[in-house]
């Protein structure tokens, strides 16, 4: 087979999650079968979108790919069919929560997304969850979409540090992340836990910022709570390896990376108990509300000072999370890709 793979985010300079799909799919994908990989010459988002309905089809005609696909949502809609397209698509969370989204980011996907499940020979998304969710919306898609996992990097792992008290989050500080929640449920127990609140991520500038995340930071003393911005991966799982506790709080996830990520590196996890979490987590995590400030505070101190428990989520999570490799995703796809020769 030779395949068509639209590399266009392979041109932005922060990784988040759509980001490590697409590098991680793609270079497990490598082992498997011809990749053909196709990029615009422009970082201009606006003008990458454009490609993908110009230059891609082009150049995946010029290069005679068997099929095309097409790992982040869009896809061309005017490619002849004699090359099928298989689209993933994440989730739909422009339209569950179009609040949290720009006017632009979210109008564009919602006109685009009817059209592109239409056009895709097969769609691929990463959780049974999700996969209802765009089911109850598009029904004529029922037919012809997959879930497939997603994986754990390789560069995530247990690296055995000295744990130190920080109670560590990763996200964006966008609404749906709901850190300002965590920040509250924080600032009742400061003076119950000797715990340092980390929360490693930036803003994503298509998605809403949470503009309640400043001020619940200033209910806590400046020495007990800091926020790093974007870090490299490297700088992540040092976070990872060296945190007594993670925390992920967020009200929407098309897969949720971060909560395997920590389990990976031997991290005992605290999850919502919201859209695809329990799925991707299992038993390996402690679940909690998002939205119970108290119930999250809770938690978060009943497992902070047991030491027995953390030490059975860490021997359960680092299990867990061995079963989620991108080798398997990338195996997983082909299976799908096939359907459609």
């Amino acid at each position: 087979m030779r395949l068509g793979f639209d590399g266009r985010v392979f041109l932005h300079e922060k990784i988040t999650g759509v980001e490590r799909y697409s590098r991680e799919i793609h270079n497990n994908l490598m082992n498997l079968v011809d990749v053909q990989l196709f990029m615009p010459h422009t970082h201009n988002r606006y003008a990458q979108h454009l490609w993908v309905q110009t230059g891609l089809p082009l150049m995946a005609h010029r290069s005679k790919v068997d099929v095309l696909f097409c790992p982040v949502m869009a896809a061309p809609l005017l490619i002849g069919k004699e090359i099928p397209v298989v689209v993933t698509v994440h989730d739909l969370s422009f339209f569950q929560f179009p609040e949290m989204y720009s006017w632009s980011f979210r109008n564009y996907y919602q006109k685009l997304m009817p059209w592109v499940l239409r056009k895709a020979a097969r769609v691929i998304t990463p959780t049974s969850a999700e996969k209802s969710n765009i089911i109850r919306r598009f029904p004529f898609v029922a037919d012809k979409i997959d879930a497939i996992h997603e994986g754990v990097a390789e560069h995530f792992y247990f690296q055995d540090k000295v744990r130190e008290h920080i109670i560590l989050a990763v996200g964006s500080t966008n609404k749906h992340k709901n850190l300002a929640a965590l920040l509250n449920a924080f600032a009742k127990i400061t003076s119950l836990i000797p715990h340092r609140l980390v929360i490693v991520g930036g803003a994503r500038s298509i998605i809403s910022a949470d503009m309640r995340i400043g001020e619940a930071m200033s209910n806590i003393p400046e020495d007990r709570v800091s926020l790093t911005g974007y870090v490299s991966d490297s700088e992540l799982a040092d976070w990872y390896n060296r945190a007594d506790l993670f925390v992920f709080p967020s009200l929407f996830e098309g897969f949720g990376l971060p909560p395997l990520e920590a389990m990976a590196c031997g991290c005992p996890v605290i999850v919502s108990n919201r859209s695809c979490l329990p799925e991707v987590c299992g038993d390996a995590a402690v679940y909690c509300n998002p939205e119970d400030v108290a119930e999250l505070a809770k938690t978060i101190t009943e497992l902070a000072v047991d030491e027995y428990r953390k030490e059975a989520l860490r021997v359960s999570g680092l299990q867990h999370a061995a079963a989620y490799t991108w080798k398997i995703a990338a195996e997983q796809t082909i299976v799908t890709i096939n359907k459609v020769l």
